[in-house]
């Protein structure tokens, strides 16, 4: 998910640096927090916009609902593979999916292929969940 602030400036609007830090206030989000996760922060800006807000809660929720759902939720992933995966250090579906096919082929010992389609059932799921 590509995470971007909008910046307006009279009737224009462009894609800014990043958040505000009011912003990230109003989503109960730290400064720290942000930066350790990848959140884009612009410290200069000091103006709140709703579509920023927005666009925050709904990449906070699907990161919480990515934590939160059991790898067997995941097409074609069954109790063992699910096992399997979190012993390799893919333990959420976030995992799953910002992982390399041919990595969890290695670790697991299954087909590369096999790997793709679980990362692209686990990225379905993610877009239904939202």
């Amino acid at each position: 998910m590509n995470l971007y602030a909008i910046v307006k400036r009279g009737s224009k609007s462009r894609i800014g640096k990043g958040f505000s830090q009011g912003e990230l206030k109003e989503v109960g989000v730290s400064f720290t927090w942000a930066l350790n996760r990848g959140i884009p922060i612009d410290p200069r800006r000091s103006s709140q916009h709703s579509e920023n807000i927005a666009t925050l809660k709904t990449h906070l929720h699907k990161d919480a609902r990515a934590r939160t759902l059991a790898l067997t939720a995941v097409k074609g992933i069954g109790q063992k593979s699910s096992e399997q995966l979190k012993a390799a250090g893919f333990d959420t579906i976030k995992a799953l999916v910002e992982s390399d096919p041919e990595q969890i082929a290695e670790k697991l010992g299954v087909s590369a292929k096999k790997a793709s389609k679980w990362i692209e059932n686990a990225n379905n799921l993610l877009s239904e969940q939202a």
